[in-house]
């Protein structure tokens, strides 16, 4: 019985809807989500990840301030066209909350699969 319960517990995530999950269990579903990609589509979602990236950084206007060097995790539930229909934070900034916005109106990768989960992490590093 106890075997059935975490059985249940684990795959509860999956069948509710998406926009109910905390950051935490979108998180587990970013990371089994990417590690189904090929090598060739974790390299193009990659990509992806780090031009939308470039431009925030570029674009958002925390980008020259204190906060910038504030580590932030984005969630981002993607679409069948890879457009980005849902986010979730961890970390709370201007600029977390500026790729937040800007990545939900842009397309990121088409994923394999819909709906698709993927994170960016982001830490800063003194050169």
């Amino acid at each position: 019985m106890t075997r059935l319960f975490l059985i249940a517990a684990c795959l509860f995530p999956f069948f509710v809807s998406a926009r109910d999950l905390a950051i935490e269990q979108v998180k587990i579903r970013a990371s089994i989500d990417e590690a189904s990609l090929s090598d060739g589509q974790r390299a193009q979602l990659v990509s992806s990840l780090k031009e939308l990236s470039r431009l925030v950084f570029a674009d958002c206007p925390a980008s020259d301030r204190a906060d910038r060097h504030l580590p932030f995790t984005l969630v981002m539930e993607l679409d069948a066209s890879g457009k980005v229909v849902s986010t979730w934070s961890e970390g709370d900034s201007e600029i977390a909350n500026c790729m937040a916005k800007t990545m939900s109106r842009s397309l990121l990768f088409v994923p394999p699969k819909a709906p698709f989960f993927t994170s960016f992490e982001y830490t800063f590093k003194n050169p």
